[in-house]
C-alpha cells in the first residue's frame, strides 16, 4: 500500500501542480488539497479538522482538471462513510478522505481505509459551565450522558495565540499527558480516560483529547471534569464537551 502511495504522489508531484485551497491548517475550518492532476485525471485530498460533520465544495481549479462530475472516494478515516455527490463532499468530524476524477477515479486507484483512525458516526456538543480551579485549571459538573461516549477537548492560548507546550523529546522528554491533564471524577471516584498524547513530543501541544467510554460512566449519576496545563506561565483554557458514537 505504501508504494501504491508513493507511486501515484510522486508521479503527480513530479508535475509541480499541487494547491492548496480554502483555509490554512488551523483555522477550523476544511482544508482541501489538489494533490495534482494531468490530463484526464485528477486526486483531491480533504481534510475537516472541526468537531461536526461537513459538507465541502471541491473546485476545479486548473484547466487540466478533469469535470468534478464521476469522483470517487479512493481513500478515508473509518469509521464515518463519507458521501461524495458530483463535487460535493461529505465528512465525519476531524476526517480526512482521498477522492480521485476521471482516470483515478478508477478502482484500481482504491487506497483502502485507515482502520486504526475511527471517526464517530454521530457527535453532538454538551454545554457545560467551567469555572477556574486553581492555577491553569478549570472545572466543571454535569450529568453523565445515558448513551454514548464522552469526547473532552482542551485548548490553551494567550493573547489569543496558541500555546504549546513540551518538556523535552525522547528518550528523555516528559510525555505530555503530564503536562496537558484531563481528568473524570464520578462519585469521587476517578474514572479512565483515553488520551493518544501519552508522548514526548519535541514540538509541543496546545491542545489534548481524552474520551471516557460508556463502560466506564454510570449514566445519568453526575460527574466533573477538570483540565489542568502545567505550562509555566499564565494561559488561557478552553474546554469543549461532545457525546460521540462510533
Amino acid at each position: 500500500m505504501v508504494r501504491e502511495v508513493q507511486r501515484i504522489y510522486f508521479t503527480l508531484q513530479s508535475f509541480g501542480r499541487t494547491y492548496p485551497f480554502n483555509n490554512l491548517p488551523g483555522s477550523g475550518t476544511a482544508l482541501w488539497i489538489l494533490l495534482g492532476c494531468r490530463k484526464r485525471r485528477s486526486l483531491h485530498r480533504w481534510s475537516t479538522p472541526s468537531q461536526a460533520a461537513a459538507v465541502v465544495k471541491l473546485p476545479r481549479l486548473h484547466r487540466l482538471q478533469p469535470a468534478l462530475t464521476r469522483g470517487r472516494i479512493q481513500f478515508r478515516d473509518s469509521g464515518f462513510e463519507p458521501k461524495l455527490a458530483t463535487d460535493e463532499l461529505r465528512l465525519g468530524p476531524e476526517q480526512l478522505a482521498v477522492v480521485g476524477y476521471g482516470e483515478y477515479g478508477a478502482a484500481k486507484y482504491d487506497l483502502g481505509v485507515q482502520e486504526d483512525v475511527v471517526i464517530p458516526r454521530n457527535i453532538r456538543r454538551v454545554e457545560a459551565a467551567f469555572h477556574q480551579d486553581g492555577t491553569n485549571a478549570l472545572i466543571a459538573s454535569l450529568t453523565s450522558p445515558a448513551r454514548g461516549d464522552l469526547r473532552i477537548l482542551m485548548r490553551q492560548s494567550a493573547e489569543g495565540k496558541p500555546v504549546r507546550s513540551s518538556r523535552g523529546a525522547p528518550p528523555n522528554g516528559i510525555s505530555l499527558d503530564k503536562i496537558l491533564q484531563i481528568q473524570v471524577f464520578q462519585e469521587n471516584h476517578p474514572v479512565p480516560v483515553q488520551i493518544e498524547h501519552d508522548k514526548a513530543i519535541w514540538s509541543g501541544l496546545s491542545w489534548a483529547v481524552g474520551e471516557v467510554t460508556a463502560r466506564d460512566l454510570k449514566g445519568g449519576v453526575p460527574i466533573r471534569v477538570r483540565c489542568v496545563s502545567l505550562e509555566s506561565r499564565q494561559v488561557e483554557l478552553n474546554v469543549e464537551l461532545y457525546v460521540v458514537s462510533y
